[in-house]
Formats: structure tokens, sequence, C-alpha cells
């Protein structure tokens, strides 16, 4: 059997972490490794970890930021695949099994992610995460298809979900940059992987991804006023992003910006208006595809409303 590395980076992750280590101990596929890399935790995550002597635990002394020790368990890396996970979501008993089989019968395949269902803080589940239409046509990426994807959508893939060979992910791809890409440094290590091959999208709902108070990407979500970290690792890759995908990508822009403020009318703020904002460039994004429409309205509400509101906080 494929040898199977699992590394979880944490920080202060005791509310939801036993439901994570739980759903990975049941695991239909059985040769497993789990490190788990604290990073200098003040809750009780580590004490919970060292409950389980299934798992592997290595203690930070000092907090050295998440996209580090997104690094570290990448160097930890070893077997045939490795995962990175996180320490707040649910994971289906059979997402390793179904992932090891792909990447066993296709050499092609340098990573396979999956389908993901939405849950809250009490593990309801509320929703499901977005797959492109295309997707459900063609599971198959490479660099090309993935890029433009990613500009008419934004990042798809959900980055507890990837399982990746660990020859690829330690001696190609090395480290997590988040120096360059902050948040988004998993869009680009996608883009990256598929320099050695393809990422295959399983339409199963295999992990059970959380969007709530404890989640990071949530909270970043609500808070966010400055422009969305996404856009740094398409900047790095503009001359090799078609047009059309231009045109979609534009929209995102201004998506992104009616977000910026929307949340800092919630904050009682203004932000920077630098940006592609006008109507100009919404016809652009509608021009490539129909998927933009469903925004357009709320995107012009909020724009309006942040006019009238940022009119009377200047005068006051």
């Amino acid at each position: 059997m494929s040898k199977v590395t699992i590394c979880i980076p944490t920080f202060n992750s005791a509310e939801s972490v036993t439901e994570t280590i739980e759903s990975l101990l049941e695991q239909t596929y059985k040769n497993i490794k789990i490190k788990v890399f604290d990073n200098a935790s003040t809750d009780d995550t580590v004490k919970i970890l060292k409950q389980y002597p299934q798992i592997q635990v290595y203690e930070s002394l000092e907090n050295m930021g998440a996209e580090a020790n997104f690094t570290k368990c990448i160097q930890a890396a070893e077997g045939d695949y490795t995962a990175i996970f996180h320490a707040d979501d649910i994971y289906d008993k059979d997402i390793i099994m179904n992932q090891v089989k792909e990447l066993d019968l296709d050499r092609e395949l340098v990573a396979v992610c999956t389908h993901a269902t939405e849950i809250d803080h009490e593990g309801k589940k509320i929703g499901e995460r977005f797959i492109p239409k295309e997707i459900k046509k063609n599971q198959y990426l490479d660099f090309n298809r993935l890029l433009s994807l990613a500009c008419t959508y934004g990042n798809f893939i959900t980055c507890p979900s990837v399982l990746i060979r660990t020859d690829i992910l330690k001696n190609k791809i090395k480290k997590w940059d988040g120096e360059n890409f902050k948040s988004s440094a998993d869009l680009d290590l996608w883009l990256r992987l598929t320099e050695f091959g393809k990422i295959k999208f399983l339409l199963s709902a295999l992990i059970n991804y959380r969007v709530a108070s404890v989640s990071t990407s949530f909270n970043m979500k609500r808070a966010r006023t400055t422009r969305h970290d996404f856009f740094l690792v398409t900047d790095n890759y503009a001359n090799q992003i078609t047009t059309n995908a231009q045109k979609a990508l534009a929209f995102l822009e201004v998506k992104d910006i009616a977000l910026r403020r929307l949340n800092a009318m919630k904050q009682g703020i203004l932000i920077d208006e630098s940006g592609p904002v006008g109507v100009r460039w919404v016809i652009a994004g509608l021009t490539a595809s129909l998927w933009h429409i469903k925004f357009l309205f709320k995107i012009m509400i909020i724009n309006c409303t942040y006019r009238l509101y940022s009119i009377t906080k200047s005068i006051r």
C-alpha cells in the first residue's frame, strides 16, 4: 500500500481539532502517518493532541507565522503522497482511499482534490463549496485551464482537500510562498504543481469544510478592507492570462472592492479607492461568463450605498 503522510498545522485549535483528528483516525485507508505542527498555541490544543498516541506532535516555542508553519509541513512530507489538512475541518472516512486510488492509477496526476460540504461552528451542514460548471464536464486541470478558471471564479480548490505526490511537493515545490502571496499562497502552489502534471478534481464531497467563527478564512472575509491576496497571484501570472480570462478577472476585482466597501461601512471607516471600479469593468466581466450576473445587483447596491456613506462621512 502506498504510504500517506498527513501534516496538520495548528494554532489555538482546541475547539475543533478533536473532530479533525478523530475523522482522520477513522480513515478506511490505513497506511497513514499523521504529523501535527503546533505554532505555539496558547489554549489547550497541544494538551488535546497529546491524548492521541497514534499521531506525532511537534511544538514550536515561538509563533513563526502561519505560512512558515505550512512550509514546515511541506519539509516534513514523506512516503508516496502527502496532504496538508486543516485543524478545523472534518474528513470523510474514504477521502484518502479515493485519492490514493486515483494517484496510484494515473502517473500523470500530481495531486487530487475533492469537493466539500460547508459546515458551521457546531458541525451542521450549511451548504456546499462552489464548483465551476466546467469542472463537472472535465475534472482534470492543467496550468492554463486552472489559471483561466481561477480568473473567472476565484480559487475554487478547497485547500485542505488536496493529496499531493510527496516527491513533487518536497523536492520541487519546497515551500509555501506566503511571503509573496500571503493568504492565497495555496493558489500559487496549485499552479506550480501543474508545471509537473495535472490535478484531478473529485466531484464527491469528501470533506466538511468549516466556515464559522473558529475558521481563519471566515474571519478574514468578514474583516478585510484591503485588496484580496488572490490578486497577488493573478498579478504574478498576468502575462499568461488570456484576454477572456482578463475580462472575467476585472469583474472579480469589482466584486472584491464591493466586499471591502461593505466591511468598511460595518467598521465605520473609509478605504483606498484604487482599483478597477466602473460600469465598463462590470460589462467586461459579464461578457466572459453569465455566472457573474447574480452578483451584479448586489455590487451596484453596495457601491451606491458606499458612495452615500463616504460623502456623509466626509461632511462630518
